[in-house]
């Protein structure tokens, strides 16, 4: 199990699509975990928990395509359904968030072309690398090539 040839495109993938939301939202999904793990689940929090380990587990699997290769990925179905299943999990989770983000911007400035709304949204656009990514692979996988 060696680590595929990375070229420079692959590198900015990487960075955009695993580096970057990883330190973000990996680290904010993993306090949360642990936080709401350590004082009880209230029905509220459910949600939120949820959707920190959905992300999560989307993140670990993105990272795998990403180092290994999607040939590596396609050999083996179990990891290849796997990564189908939280890949298509965390692009939907991605989407969802990104339109929840910038719809609360829009709703707070009022003016959807301004550059204040892209700032308030920026947290959430950093989710655009995965989501971009991923979008990429998902194809591949499902044909199995």
């Amino acid at each position: 199990m060696a680590l595929r040839r990375l070229t420079w495109v692959n590198w900015i993938e990487i960075i955009f699509g695993a580096v970057l939301p990883t330190m973000f939202f990996g680290s904010l999904a993993i306090v949360w975990l642990v936080g709401a793990g350590s004082r009880g689940f209230l029905f509220s929090e459910v949600t939120v928990t949820l959707f920190s380990a959905i992300g999560l587990a989307a993140l670990a699997f993105l990272w795998l395509l990403l180092l290994m290769g999607p040939a590596y990925v396609n050999q083996h179905p179990v990891i290849r359904w796997l990564t189908l299943a939280t890949g298509s999990a965390g692009i939907a989770l991605g989407i969802l968030m990104i339109y929840g983000g910038f719809t609360e911007a829009t709703r707070q400035t009022g003016n959807v072309g301004s550059a204040l709304t892209w700032q308030k949204s920026g947290g959430w656009m950093l989710l655009l690398g995965p989501v971009i990514v991923g979008s990429r692979y998902l194809p591949s996988l499902i044909k199995g090539r």
